[in-house]
């Protein structure tokens, strides 16, 4: 055969297979949308090439369409696979966070739920992502009857707005029965934890303490933990708060699912030491990260569970020649407990001191974060080489989930709230003590944004002509042409 010859025929297997691939990415809407863009184009631009090749001389067109009335006649075919493959919609996601699809997690977790439960979702009339919302809303009918998503107007329906307190487009309340709940948004992983709260725990408050010299919740400055507040308010959480002095073990435990009580500095007078007492010994969940040096009447409630703090100070060895006693650790390396999931590539830790933790018959205590022992660590005015410190801890007590203890509370202000997985690991520490972290969520998720400028009705129409016809036309074409090339 020759060369040229050859090279033809290579040419139009290629375009054949390029073109067959494109048709079949196209009708398994592969997502993301690239992955169909590209094989069309690499199809696209082998069949030009070929048509070129090809295409008779204007004084034989008319026998060239002749002979070529098989590519008309199959025309219809095309069509009537348009109008199945609209039917019977398929999403192939080949994406790696599953933009496309509901996770399998997700699709077991709403063909669970027995109660009904209404979903409304407030965006304005122009916002750009209606398409997503209506995405998700026909996903989830097909799982269960029993989930309802309506998409309502923010400024036409403002009575639904006072009710449940929408201030910003996005935001989206879940109602079962007399409760409700509301997030910051409509992607799939802050649907299951508004899920999650309405159904399973909508009564648990998350209560920070106050009055004995903690950040202020509504301080956002970077002394402040405002961020923590708007952090479980945008995933449906209720948060409140409570004080030494203004309130009892026993109204605590009504109101709160658990009590936060990040950097209390001072002395404790005797009542508060007593109530912390109580706290201590009742079931209510505590989340405490304290500053060293830790309070004296706090360490001694701690030290009857089992815990103290090292009077001696935590050291990076870079840093001994700052001559600072209190520096910065970022922790690459965590014990394997469930509140260490999905953190990322590492934890913050500015100022941070050693924590003791001994079983009692009481509580029993895991390690939640140490120091590795490929790095060696000083403490101040003693170096003692390599050697695991621990610098978080958690414990159950009676099998129940009761605390969570870092030796440092500014990790979780606002200035560092931020850095590595300091967020989650703050949010998994909650979900832990409510014993939540049961539910497989995603992480990093982004919501799919789509900007569409004209009708609904158009661009269905487009899309049967550029996605579904040219492919399919390209296919069919090439394939022709390598046949009559073969049998010549």
């Amino acid at each position: 055969m020759p060369q040229h010859k050859f090279r033809i025929n290579m040419i139009l297997i290629i375009a054949t297979l390029l073109s067959a691939a494109s048709l079949v990415l196209i009708l398994l809407d592969a997502q993301p949308p690239a992955v169909q863009i590209l094989s069309f184009v690499a199809g696209a631009s082998l069949f030009v090439i070929v048509l070129m090749r090809e295409f008779p001389k204007p004084d034989k067109i008319y026998t060239w369409i002749a002979k070529k009335h098989a590519i008309f006649i199959l025309i219809p075919f095309l069509l009537v696979l348009n109008i199945v493959s609209k039917k019977y919609e398929h999403v192939w996601d080949v994406s790696e966070l599953k933009l496309f699809a509901l996770r399998s997690e997700t699709i077991e977790f709403v063909k669970k739920i027995n109660d009904p439960v209404r979903i409304i979702i407030f965006l304005r009339s122009d916002d750009k992502t209606v398409p997503y919302a209506q995405w998700l809303k026909d996903q989830l009918s097909k799982y269960t009857p029993n989930i309802v998503i309506e998409i309502k107007n923010i400024n036409k329906e403002i009575l639904l707005t006072r009710n449940y307190d929408v201030k910003k487009s996005g935001e989206t309340v879940l109602v079962t029965g007399s409760n409700w709940v509301k997030v910051a948004g409509f992607r799939e992983e802050l649907i299951l934890y508004g899920l999650m709260r309405v159904l399973y725990r909508q009564d648990a408050a998350i209560c920070f303490m106050t009055g004995h010299g903690e950040p202020q919740v509504v301080d956002e400055s970077d002394d402040g933990i405002s961020s923590l507040k708007e952090l479980l308010d945008s995933l449906g959480y209720k948060t409140g708060f409570v004080s030494f002095l203004g309130d009892n073990a026993r109204t605590i435990h009504e109101k709160c699912g658990a009590v936060v009580d990040i950097c209390p500095k001072g002395r404790f007078i005797p009542a508060e030491e007593r109530l912390f007492g109580e706290l201590a010994d009742s079931d209510i969940p505590l989340f405490i990260a304290v500053n060293p040096p830790t309070p004296a009447e706090l360490e001694l409630v701690l030290e009857k569970s089992g815990v103290s703090f090292l009077d001696k100070i935590i050291v990076d060895e870079n840093n001994l020649g700052r001559k600072q006693p209190l520096t910065d650790l970022i922790m690459t390396q965590l014990a394997g407990h469930p509140i260490n999931e999905d953190i990322g590539e590492y934890i913050y830790m500015p100022e941070t001191q050693s924590i003791s933790a001994v079983n009692d018959h009481d509580v029993a205590w895991n390690v939640l974060i140490e120091t590795p022992l490929d790095k060696a660590i000083h403490y101040m005015g003693e170096d003692t080489g390599k050697e695991r410190l621990v610098l978080a801890v958690v414990g159950e007590k009676g099998g129940s989930r009761k605390f969570v203890l870092f030796g440092s509370g500014k990790p979780f202000l606002n200035e560092n709230i931020s850095f590595g997985g300091n967020k989650q690991i703050f949010l998994n520490s909650v979900r832990w003590l409510l014993n939540e972290e049961n539910i497989e969520l995603v992480k990093g998720r982004q919501q799919a944004e789509t900007s569409i400028s004209i009708t609904e009705r158009g661009l269905e129409w487009a899309k049967r002509f550029s996605f579904y016809f040219f492919p399919g036309a390209m296919f069919l074409t090439t394939l022709i042409i390598l046949g009559v090339h073969r049998k010549s």
